[in-house]
């Protein structure tokens, strides 16, 4: 069974919380799957922002390394 939007943000949230001993190719899909979803409409525009804005404070995520 396919995870919800709801459940994609909600989970993706809590593993860029506590990102550690995660892949970062697993964080970046998971950030992809939530941008798929709200280029569908699925996801809000504040969680996309809320998720970006997480992901990007996320060591060795490519948002952060294209900060740095």
């Amino acid at each position: 069974m396919q995870e919800s939007p709801e459940q994609a943000y909600t989970d993706l949230l809590r593993q860029l919380a506590s990102p550690a001993g995660t892949d970062p190719e697993v964080l970046a899909d998971k950030f992809g799957d939530v941008e798929r979803m709200h280029s569908m409409g699925q996801i809000t525009d504040w969680q996309l922002q809320n998720a970006q804005e997480a992901y990007a404070r996320t060591p060795g995520s490519k948002m952060a390394e294209a900060a740095d």
